[in-house]
Parts: C-alpha cells; sequence; structure tokens
C-alpha cells in the first residue's frame, strides 16, 4: 500500500469470475479500515469480469431452437406415413365416368 494503490479486505465471494460480466458497486474508503462513511459515498467501482454480457439468452434460444427441430421431426414423420399409406394403396385409383349415351365425359 502506498499513495497511489490501496488494499481492499473485503471477503472473496464464491462466484466465479467467468460468470461474471460487469458489477458496479459503491465504495467508502477510511485511512483506519473503521470508520467508513457509506451513507455520503460517491466513489463507485466496476468489476469487468470475463463472462458473457447475455446472460441466458443463449441456452433459452437453443431450447427453443431444439423444440422447433423436435416438432419439425414430427410433422415430417407424419406426413411420411401419410404417403406411405398413399403410395402401397391397394384400391385402384379410377376416374369418375359419367355415360350419357354416345358422349363420355371424364
Amino acid at each position: 500500500m502506498n499513495s497511489t494503490a490501496l488494499k481492499c479486505v473485503t471477503p472473496s465471494v464464491t462466484d466465479d469470475p467467468e460468470d461474471i460480466y460487469r458489477e458496479k458497486v459503491k465504495f467508502s474508503l477510511a485511512m483506519n479500515g473503521f470508520d467508513f462513511d457509506d451513507d455520503t459515498s460517491t466513489n463507485d467501482f466496476t468489476f469487468v469480469g470475463t463472462g458473457y454480457s447475455l446472460g441466458l439468452l443463449p441456452q433459452i434460444l437453443g431450447i427453443l431452437l431444439i423444440g422447433v427441430v423436435i416438432v419439425a421431426v414430427i410433422v415430417f414423420i407424419q406426413n411420411y406415413y401419410v404417403y406411405l399409406s398413399r403410395a402401397f394403396d391397394t384400391q385402384p385409383q379410377r376416374p369418375y365416368v359419367a355415360d350419357f349415351g354416345n358422349d363420355t365425359i371424364q
């Protein structure tokens, strides 16, 4: 400690710095370590960690994307079975025929 540096004696936190993006706190300085003026302190300190600023947004978007993929797979499988049921249909498709004597309309 000298006139340009000070030592912070606050307890360390259990949070990993990789989980913290940015934290801003107010602090006060006491020369004897006991007489803090917390009520009128205007000193701010910003801790910049190595965490992401997005928070939970990537996880939420990932979950939504997985949900869309699951729905798409279900719709595909359903349509595929409908296609198979029509492809192997044993009844031949016959055109509708109306017979009006000599004139046949199809």
